[in-house]
């Protein structure tokens, strides 16, 4: 997460986005709720809003089908 550490939000959620995306690929629901809290964070800090509240009610969507609970953390 070194693009968000130096402030290139940018970057960060491009990289982010296409993490996701691979993670979807795979069918890793636990995994994407935390990839997806990261860009949730990512586009806020960016200034997207918009995909910044997606990306966080598609991660607390998700963990309804992670079976440990601690997830909701993440998302």
């Amino acid at each position: 997460m070194l693009h968000i550490t130096n402030g290139d939000f940018a970057a960060a959620v491009q990289v982010l986005e296409e993490a996701v995306d691979r993670i979807r690929g795979f069918g890793l629901s636990r995994p994407a709720v935390l990839f997806l809290g990261m860009l949730s964070d990512a586009c806020r800090s960016a200034g997207s809003l918009d995909r910044a509240r997606e990306a966080a009610d598609e991660a607390l969507r998700l963990v309804g089908e992670v079976p440990k609970r601690y997830a909701v953390a993440w998302a």
